[in-house]
């Protein structure tokens, strides 16, 4: 009995694994999709994008982050978007989300298209979003946190888009509790 419970514990441990479709790992993720344009230790880093943006010369770009929630615009995004408007002013910020009314939708549209730069923060469940401003924009920026982004959705985005850059963002997890014990 007790042989017969550790097997169907060690299957059911498998099972949960092989459905586990988070990104555990850089290594994994270069395997399954090519390489990472930029890799940061946590979002707090994720300023850096906002420096490549500027050095490699983009005008247009979209940001795409998978959070756990239904957020309208994850933490990275955020912290990208504050960067490089820091670094030119020219930029402008534009959110959105499949949820936006229509008239919401055609005015961001119409701020896209005027800018000369802009940064457009696609929700992350906004695939018909994404769909409307691929065309205009240079690069999609897809955000992949560590344990956290879902690979079906990175083939989705793929399937949208051959514009992607990829950002991979090392999880903090271990990173978090090495700061609770160092001294300031």
């Amino acid at each position: 009995g007790g042989v017969l419970g550790i097997f169907v514990a060690l299957l059911i441990a498998f099972v949960i694994e092989l459905k586990d479709k988070r990104i555990k790992s850089i290594e994994e993720f270069k395997r399954d999709f090519g390489s990472v344009e930029i890799t940061v230790k946590n979002d707090d880093e994720s300023e850096a994008v906002a420096g490549h943006i500027i050095k490699t010369g983009l005008k247009k770009v979209g940001i795409m982050e998978f959070e756990g929630g239904l957020k309208s615009v994850g933490r990275c995004s955020e912290i990208i978007t504050k960067g490089l408007q820091g670094i030119d002013r020219e930029y402008v910020a534009i959110n959105v989300s499949d949820s936006d009314s229509a008239k919401t939708s055609v005015e961001n549209y119409s701020v896209f298209e005027k800018a000369d730069k802009a940064v457009v923060n696609v929700h992350s469940n906004s695939f018909n979003e994404l769909s409307a401003y691929k065309d205009s924009l240079e690069k999609v920026l897809l955000i992949i946190k560590e344990n956290q982004t879902c690979s079906d959705l990175v083939r989705r985005v793929l399937e949208s888009t051959d514009k992607i850059v990829y950002i991979y963002v090392k999880s903090s997890v271990s990173e978090g509790k090495n700061k609770k014990h160092r001294k300031r």
